[in-house]
């Protein structure tokens, strides 16, 4: 952060010209994050910089955007130092003439109040001559720059109302235009002035939105009569956007733009696509829209048949249109129809839905219409509407994804009767039935229905279909504090070695139970695995190698817990197992992974006369450490790697070499070599080799 180091390091930079590119490139990126440092004596230095990027053979879009930052950025920070402010400008130049315009950034965000103008006096002339040479990238990226604080100054936006004189070509005009008009305070007297330099200018989104919405007195100007101008091209019809508050303008007005629309949707040389465009804008007209929208309705051609119906639901009477709508269930349309009903069904009051809908659900309609209308009468419709949907689910022969829809339904009505009958009968039905019930979140049911909701869990987990099993098993966690009898039922998930236990299961399981003691989980597998002592051909011991995945379980638990869970049940289940002597290697490792370097005396005397095991256990060391060294003091876990290394033994001197590899964190500072060091004399050999095979590199 000295501006002299910067001052050097420019200096230095004379060499660049003999580089290749991407150095250039990587050297012009770094200067520019330091922009703010530069001093004006280095414009000279900055100049030869510049030439040289520019007029390297090799120059590469790369080395102009970072030259183009670095000007952008001196511009910014150096807006009132004349040799640094001419030498940005030249540069941002250089890089338009053979790129794009770099951005400015964001000069209102640096920027006292006040000193917009003053920016723009001084960035004037440039602007001038930009324009006088037919480039306006340098007054529009000022606009930008300065965000709104660009209408505060008068000259600034005088150049923009300049710049949508008929001598500019289009794409500049309707730059300039958006600009112009975005002072929501002007805009409505502008755009009429916009409307005099050109009548085609209607046409750009801005123009046509005012129009629309706060300058409805001009809309008879483009509306009587088909606008003429460079935005228009001779022989190209003008078709009005979408009317955008209709209900703002007159009756003569929607009478107007309806013919508009009408002579481009009746046209049979129009492109289905543009007669489709048309259908659906005049139905957003108030009284006229869901007329012209119930005329194409039943048109010939799909794509103008299938507008008009999803045209309807933006209309201003949607209970014609849900009628109309509701007709084509049974048909080619119902995909159309459906999907506009479920926003009209929004707009009807919830007693006229049953006789609209309840025809359609019982009926022999499409699955498409079956399912939009349980959805809509699950959502909209009155009470008495689940009694329907029972009907509707005990159907014969009624469609899976049906009953599906059904079930999420009553999923969202626990208060009803008959929604509580459906789930129940979801969870003996298909896999999208038993989902439909699974994705209910604890959270999102009252709390006076999650006791019985969590039956319905419970049932799900104990149900005939293996893959509905392990999914009802993982949302069981969220259920636990309203499930009676969880240990025993995550007891038996868990000990079922015919069900395979994916990695993300056991955690959550273990979380939702430690609490009631895994003693008994235990148990039930170390007496499977003494059943089962020899293995056999197919599987070598699974009782074992579940609880293996078990322990590694809990130590990723207790990793992700943080210091303030209670690790105590665990603890005492990781104890007892430890007096089991052919499981002492899940114990320790559940020990040292529990205890959160507490544990680590207590872990060794477990292992002493065990070499090979000590060594596992350092290896289980190393990764708790990592996962806890974030919240725990280094001078905590220097002190505990030093007295490990005075006691001599092979298992403390193996976790203390663990503990003191972990020098690297703190660029082994002094005490932490000296650790590692006096562990490189520890009495037991294999200690020293392991102290060895870590490299201090400071």
């Amino acid at each position: 952060r000295d501006p002299r180091a910067v001052a050097e390091a420019v200096g230095a930079l004379d060499r660049l010209r003999n580089e290749q590119d991407p150095v250039r490139s990587a050297a012009l990126s770094a200067l520019a994050g330091v922009a703010a440092l530069v001093t004006a004596d280095l414009a000279p230095a900055l100049t030869r910089l510049a030439t040289d990027a520019v007029e390297a053979r090799d120059v590469s879009a790369q080395s102009l955007g970072a030259l183009g930052d670095l000007a952008a950025g001196v511009l910014r920070q150096h807006v009132g130092e004349a040799a640094l402010r001419d030498w940005a400008l030249r540069t941002l130049d250089l890089v338009a003439a053979r790129s794009t315009m770099p951005s400015l950034g964001r000069l209102d965000r640096v920027l006292r109040r006040g000193q917009e103008s003053l920016v723009f006096d001084r960035l004037r002339d440039w602007i001038e001559a930009g324009m006088a040479r037919g480039h306006y990238e340098p007054l529009f990226a000022l606009v930008h720059a300065l965000g709104r604080r660009a209408r505060l100054v008068p000259g600034l936006q005088d150049q923009l109302r300049r710049s949508i004189s008929r001598g500019v070509v289009e794409s500049v005009a309707r730059t300039a235009i958006s600009l112009w008009l975005a002072d929501p305070r002007t805009r409505a007297a502008r755009v009429a002035k916009v409307l005099d330099f050109d009548a085609s200018a209607v046409v750009v989104a801005p123009v046509w939105r005012i129009l629309c919405t706060e300058r409805t007195d001009l809309l008879d100007r483009v509306l009587d009569e088909a606008p003429r101008g460079r935005f228009v091209q001779d022989g190209v019809r003008w078709v009005p956007g979408p009317p955008e508050h209709a209900e703002r303008w007159l009756p003569r007005q929607h009478v107007a733009y309806a013919e508009q629309q009408l002579r481009v949707a009746e046209d049979a040389g129009a492109t289905p696509a543009a007669r489709a465009r048309a259908v659906a804008a005049a139905a957003r007209l108030p009284v006229l829209g869901g007329a012209i929208a119930m005329r194409f309705a039943e048109a010939a051609d799909v794509v103008v048949a299938e507008a008009a119906l999803g045209a309807l639901a933006w209309s201003d009477r949607p209970g014609e249109a849900m009628t109309t709508l509701l007709r084509h269930a049974g048909g080619d349309r119902a995909r159309v129809a459906m999907y506009a009903a479920s926003r009209v069904a929004g707009h009807l009051p919830p007693s006229r839905l049953p006789a609209l809908l309840d025809d359609v659900l019982l009926g022999d309609t499409k699955v498409t219409s079956r399912k939009e209308a349980a959805r809509l009468l699950g959502r909209y419709g009155p009470e008495e509407s689940m009694t329907t949907l029972l009907r509707a689910y005990e159907k014969e022969n009624q469609h899976r994804d049906v009953r599906t829809a059904i079930v999420a339904a009553a999923r969202n009505r626990l208060w009803s009767a008959p929604s509580w009958t459906i789930l129940a009968a979801g969870v003996r039905g298909s896999r999208e039935e038993h989902r439909a019930v699974l994705a209910a979140a604890a959270a999102g049911v009252a709390g006076r229905h999650r006791t019985r909701y969590a039956e319905l869990i419970v049932a799900a987990c104990r149900g005939a279909d293996r893959q509905i099993r392990r999914e009802a098993f993982t949302r069981l966690p969220e259920w636990a504090p309203w499930v009676t009898g969880l240990t025993e039922l995550v007891t038996e998930r868990l000990a079922d070695l015919e069900a395979e236990l994916e990695h993300y299961e056991a955690g959550p399981l273990i979380q939702a139970v430690h609490a009631d003691g895994l003693r008994p989980l235990w148990e039930r597998l170390i007496e499977r695995d003494a059943a089962d002592d020899e293995g056999n051909a197919e599987r070598d011991r699974p009782a074992w190698h579940r609880l293996d995945e078990l322990a590694q379980a809990v130590v990723s638990w207790s990793n992700r817990a943080g210091s303030g869970a209670d690790r105590g049940p665990a603890l005492a289940v990781a104890r007892w197992l430890a007096g089991q002597p052919a499981y002492l290697a899940h114990a320790v490792r559940m020990i040292i992974g529990l205890g959160r370097l507490e544990n680590l005396d207590e872990a060794a005397d477990l292992v002493a006369g065990r070499p090979v095991l000590a060594w596992h256990a350092a290896r289980h060391v190393a990764s708790v450490v990592s996962a806890c060294e974030t919240a725990t003091d280094p001078a905590r876990i220097l002190a505990l790697a030093t007295e490990l290394g005075r006691r001599g033994d092979l298992a403390r001197g193996l976790f203390a070499v663990q503990l003191a590899g972990r020098g690297f964190r703190h660029d082994w500072a002094v005490e932490w070599r000296d650790l590692l060091r006096s562990l490189r004399r520890h009495p037991d050999p294999d200690v020293r080799d392991e102290a060895t095979s870590i490299a201090m590199n400071w």
